[in-house]
């Protein structure tokens, strides 16, 4: 069994991030245009790590741990490049073991088990989660806000 991390909303703050580039919440769409232009490296190599979570992670969780995040469609290259800096400066333990990067967060569940076995994922969206345990794997809901985990 190993326990995958999400980046975007769980090690870092995605929503202050996008907030702060957006002047908007999460609640308004991008159009493509948008997304192109703000989806690059320096977007997710500045969020604002949250350096407590993965102890809080290694304290209730069984590991190995390994990042599975989303690069979406959008300069990707760029959004990996900057997504692997950001773990390489906050989380090097994480950035050694070799993150995995899928297009779209639903892909993320052709990691839910390993030979039979439930992996667990630990993710801060529900839209992500639900194909995660329809594929057999162990979902965990976290709120950065209260800094609390749930199990699906």
């Amino acid at each position: 069994m190993k326990t995958y991390i999400d980046m975007d909303g769980v090690l870092f703050d995605f929503d202050s991030q996008y907030k702060s580039y957006t002047k908007r919440d999460l609640s308004t769409a991008l159009t493509s245009e948008e997304k192109q232009t703000l989806f690059k490296y320096n977007f997710f190599r500045l969020m604002k790590p949250n350096l407590q979570v993965f102890d809080a992670i290694k304290e209730q969780f069984e590991g190995p741990f390994q990042v599975l995040s989303s690069a979406g469609k959008y300069n990707v290259g760029d959004v990996v490049d900057g997504k692997k800096m950001a773990l390489t400066e906050h989380f090097p333990e994480l950035a050694m073991d070799n993150p995995l990067f899928v297009t779209g967060s639903i892909d993320k569940a052709a990691y839910a088990t390993t030979d039979g076995i439930p992996n667990t994922l630990i993710d801060d969206r529900m839209k992500v989660l639900n194909p995660w345990i329809a594929a057999g794997g162990i979902g965990i809901l976290y709120d950065i806000n209260t800094d609390t985990f749930t199990k699906i």
